[in-house]
């Protein structure tokens, strides 16, 4: 599950070592998109604070922090908003009168991102200097909207990152579908989150495949009408989800091609899509490193003009036709 590859990642052990050490600040800056990753990252960092074997996941310290029940562990998710500023204060009068029989109290503040300039003035001092036995844990997705004042007295930590195929099997390991799990971790850009919504759309598998049908039947020009009928892009039933759909079959291009330039370029990073070595391979002999790199920023190109409401029709054609210019133009 996500608890094991997370005791298991350079970033948990780091964290643990340093406290066994006894050289932890009290104050850190998590960053990362991932939420359910951040949820349990933060759990297990939690296990290394409270538990007198750092972490050991077993104990009843362990099992209360893992379970939401442990009273040495406070979330504060409601700082965003009108009431931030109150709630704020709730956490400042938290922190300097409330006492615990452990070792450390944690306090762990969510959306750090969407805190207002005013809510994290008042944090200011508490994170500066907080009781010898507290430790606080700001999330936030980036530290783009933070504070410099913060981000300097802040240890940044940054979420674990993991594989495809790691998402792909915790994903069978729920009972997910391999079909979906596939395409689910595929598409999930090493988020476990993103990956759990996509495991739950029945027609993605399906237009998974169809997309690496596309690519591998486009091979001149003329193969261009029958595409812009091709079930990768267009589908009877959308029912004016064309371009959420089309949007998708963008993601699973950029994804297909970036593994191809992968296979290209002989790079130790894994695959992103599973079991689909023959198909890349087959796609690596038609497409250069240059037309690969210029076809996936296409692709960019392609995502701004269905933002910009260009017919999804012609978004499509103009994206397949500067694939099959660029390979043309820029042969091994």
């Amino acid at each position: 599950m996500i608890y094991d590859l997370i005791v298991q990642s350079n970033e948990f052990k780091e964290f643990q070592q340093d406290a066994k050490k006894g050289i932890l600040p009290h104050a850190f800056l998590v960053l990362g998109v991932d939420l359910l990753v951040q949820e349990m990252y933060i759990k297990a960092l939690s296990t290394v604070l409270l538990c007198k074997d750092f972490g050991c996941g077993k104990c009843d310290d362990c099992r209360a922090i893992l379970n939401n029940k442990h009273l040495a562990v406070r979330t504060y998710d409601n700082l965003v908003g009108a009431g931030g500023v109150k709630a704020a204060n709730d956490l400042i009068d938290d922190v300097f009168l409330t006492s615990y029989d452990y070792p450390n109290r944690v306090y762990i503040i969510k959306q750090g991102e969407n805190l207002s300039a005013a809510v994290q003035n008042k944090l200011l001092k508490t994170y500066e200097e907080p009781p010898q036995d507290a430790v606080i844990f700001l999330l936030a997705s980036s530290d783009a909207n933070i504070l410099s004042t913060i981000k300097s007295r802040a240890t940044k930590l940054y979420l674990p990152m993991f594989s495809s195929k790691q998402i792909f099997d915790v994903l069978i390991q729920n009972g997910i579908e391999k079909d979906l799990a596939e395409v689910a971790s595929t598409l999930s850009g090493g988020r476990f989150d993103m990956a759990f919504d996509l495991a739950n759309d029945e027609d993605l598998y399906q237009q998974y495949l169809d997309v690496f049908d596309a690519l591998l039947n486009l091979k001149t020009s003329s193969d261009i009408p029958k595409m812009l009928s091709h079930d990768a892009f267009f589908k009877k039933d959308l029912y004016g989800r064309k371009t959420e759909y089309i949007s998708k079959s963008l993601d699973f291009i950029e994804t297909i091609l970036k593994d191809v330039l992968v296979l290209k370029t002989g790079s130790k990073i894994g695959y992103m899509t599973i079991k689909k070595e023959k198909e890349l391979k087959i796609l690596a002999e038609k497409y250069s490193i240059t037309a690969l790199a210029l076809s996936i920023e296409a692709i960019g190109f392609a995502r701004e003009q269905l933002n910009f409401n260009v017919t999804p029709i012609s978004v499509v054609e103009k994206l397949l036709f500067s694939m099959l210019e660029n390979a043309y133009l820029y042969k091994d």
